[in-house]
């Protein structure tokens, strides 16, 4: 009786470290998932540190990219935005150019090559959920959600949420909350 009790210990314990039961404890990781897909987006992004141009850089390193249309960036991290009281945002770069410029290109290019960095460790799935122009049109607010996976002990999900401001007037690009 006493081998049995112990192989099926062994057995249920084998089963949680391999992930048999895992769903038990991912369940905050499954709504996530769930509520991005339920969410239309405007543009879905899948991001690998495999796809980093700048992967070589720290957080907060300034980087002069290949693209034009860009002043100087600095590298921001996007997991946790900072939060403003005045709504402002930190400051990425600048836009170079008014004239013709698409400011959705212009947004999902920092997150495509992870200027703003929207993972830690492994990756994120990111969604352009909203796009917004002020009543005066002197202001784009792209509003991006998502997901990004990290390991510490083990690996785990978080959720993303952050909105890059561009002023079209003078150019410059904000991360905010």
């Amino acid at each position: 009786m006493r081998f049995y009790i112990v192989a099926g210990s062994i057995l249920v314990v084998g089963l949680l470290v391999f992930g048999w039961f895992g769903f038990i404890y991912n369940t905050k990781d499954n709504e996530l998932a769930k509520n991005i897909q339920k969410s239309e987006c405007l543009i879905k992004l899948n991001i690998s540190r495999d796809d980093n141009t700048f992967a070589k850089n720290n957080f907060g390193d300034k980087v002069k990219v290949v693209d034009n249309r860009f002043s100087e960036l600095t590298l921001l991290d996007a997991t946790k935005p900072k939060d403003y009281a005045d709504k402002g945002g930190e400051q990425v770069g600048k836009l170079l150019g008014s004239k013709n410029i698409d400011y959705r290109d212009a947004a999902v290019y920092l997150i495509k090559n992870q200027i703003l960095k929207t993972y830690w460790h492994l990756g994120s799935k990111v969604c352009l959920a909203d796009e917004n122009i002020d009543k005066l049109d002197t202001l784009y607010l792209a509003h991006f959600i998502g997901t990004h996976e990290f390991c510490t002990n083990e690996c785990e999900t978080e959720a993303l949420d952050f909105r890059v401001m561009i002023e079209k007037d003078s150019g410059f690009i904000y991360l905010s909350k």
